[in-house]
């Protein structure tokens, strides 16, 4: 969050076209990038321009289905992302706080326009999905796609997964189409 208040405090010198700065992030990453967006909107502001979030981990209680129906064997295991989440926090009982797991924030309202990608073969996959029904029903604009066949971690496979590579290739088209368009 420090990081984009930097960047706004700064855009002029970075020559930031219009002051559009957006935040995105994957995976632990793409918790970063909706958690910053809420503090943000708590504190008052600027909000980035966009969120982008892929295969993002919105909930550290990791309680939905794709948990468990993707649980090993899908590239990552539940058993890493519960490592991390433990190590990031320790105590079981604060992982269903919204200052650690999005997907359990009270009130999405008035959020960053979002694209949030999901893949077929995650165990975040349930996680990522409800986190863009809610950011919906709040009435963010969100752009949801579920890439098929594909699993955690896809972006990185572009050399030897022609799917990861075109899939790849739709969400930076969809991130030029979000950042460029006017959502102010």
């Amino acid at each position: 969050m420090e990081v984009l208040r930097w960047a706004f405090a700064h855009a002029d010198d970075l020559a930031v076209a219009d002051g559009r700065i957006s935040v995105a992030g994957d995976s632990a990453g793409g918790n970063l990038a909706a958690l910053a967006c809420l503090r943000l909107r708590a504190d008052g502001g600027p909000l980035p321009t966009a969120q982008i979030l892929v295969y993002p981990n919105t909930d550290l209680t990791l309680s939905l289905p794709s948990v468990t129906e993707k649980a090993v064997g899908w590239g990552i295991s539940v058993d890493d992302i519960a490592w991390g989440a433990e190590l990031w926090v320790p105590e079981p009982g604060r992982r269903a706080d919204p200052a650690v797991s999005p997907l359990h924030a009270p009130d999405l309202g008035g959020l960053p326009p979002a694209l949030v990608v999901t893949a077929e073969h995650d165990p975040l996959r349930d996680e990522g999905e409800a986190y863009a029904a809610r950011l919906a029903a709040a009435g963010v604009p969100v752009r949801h796609r579920r890439e098929p066949g594909l699993l955690h971690g896809f972006l990185t496979l572009d050399a030897v997964s022609p799917a990861a590579a075109r899939a790849g290739q739709r969400i930076f088209a969809d991130i030029a189409e979000l950042v460029g368009g006017d959502h102010r």
